[in-house]
């Protein structure tokens, strides 16, 4: 018989484990097919829910994203209006002391970084430029979108916790399935012998033993 290895998919455990249940039936052995279902039911809902788990960490995911690509645009374009002052402008005031450190340092920061450096931008471009300059004008939506980046972090952060959590509860499963069904291949050796125990479990390359489907 072949028991479960670090190669084994999540999808071969639980047809495997579902097969057996099936010959532990007909067999009449009531009680090892009980506890043998019990086991793989655990791991069937814990698997579901680690899968579910994963949908709001990449949904979380892009919305920051988007929220990132958003602010990009506002601190490129601002730069874009500063630069087009003049020829040098780039290496001119006010442009130096709205971005002191060139563009990338903001639009490159990381998570982490992000939000201080946008709104550095925007109290330097209100420390530097008169009130009514356009420049100012475009910076005016950073506030909201920064908040909104915040917020969009610690959902990221949330979904990825509660992510884990499913993972390391299917991760018990999947060890609980595994002892069972070693637990079990073990009684029915005691039960029938090794050459009658290994009728119960799926061969992959008998004939009729193919892997059955959900």
């Amino acid at each position: 018989m072949e028991l479960f290895g670090e190669k084994t998919t999540r999808e071969e455990r639980s047809h495997r484990t579902l097969y057996l249940v099936g010959r532990l039936r007909v067999a009449k052995y009531e009680d090892l097919a009980a506890s043998t279902t019990a086991a793989r039911t655990r791991f069937v809902a814990a698997q579901r829910r680690a899968t579910d788990a994963h949908e709001p960490v990449v949904i979380a995911i892009a919305t920051r994203d988007s929220r990132d690509d958003a602010l990009d645009e506002v601190a490129q374009s601002a730069a874009a209006t500063l630069r087009g002052r003049t020829p040098n402008a780039a290496r001119e005031h006010p442009y130096v002391d709205v971005v002191p450190d060139g563009l990338d340092a903001i639009i490159g920061a990381s998570i982490e970084d992000t939000p201080s450096r946008y709104e550095e931008l925007v109290e330097r471009a209100h420390r530097f430029l008169p009130e009514d300059d356009p420049v100012r004008q475009q910076l005016a939506a950073v506030p909201a979108l920064v908040e909104a980046f915040r917020a969009d972090s610690k959902a990221v952060t949330v979904a990825q916790t509660a992510e884990a959590i499913a993972l390391s509860e299917f991760e018990a499963a999947r060890e609980d399935l595994d002892r069972t069904y070693e637990r079990i291949a073990g009684t029915l050796i005691e039960r029938r012998g090794k050459k009658g125990a290994d009728r119960f479990f799926w061969k992959r390359s008998a004939r009729r033993s193919e892997a059955p489907t959900e």
